[in-house]
């Protein structure tokens, strides 16, 4: 699924609890979800998605979960470092497209 992502809005508490609980920073997961090479991998669920995604500058892999608000805007609810399996199943499906 591609996803068209024009702009991010961040919410400050969650800024910090991401930041905090996660070491992720806004400009890594703005740099993933935007990243051409490799291309994140998007799934729906319900008015969420999810995304596992590659830093584009350090090649961290990410786990995102966003909103897209109205003006394909992602309103990014959590994000952390993927876990192996993760990993294992973004590898396979970027091998895969």
């Amino acid at each position: 699924m591609t996803l068209r992502i024009d702009d991010f809005r961040w919410i400050d508490p969650l800024v910090d609890k991401i930041i905090d609980k996660h070491s992720v920073y806004p400009e890594e997961v703005e740099s993933a979800l935007l990243n051409d090479d490799p291309q994140p991998c998007f799934r729906r669920e319900g008015n969420r998605y999810l995304a596992l995604a590659q830093v584009e500058e350090d090649g961290e892999y990410l786990f995102i979960v966003f909103a897209l608000e109205p003006g394909n805007i992602a309103r990014v609810i959590t994000a952390r470092p993927m876990d192996a399996d993760e990993k294992t199943k973004f590898r396979k499906i970027r091998r895969l497209a």
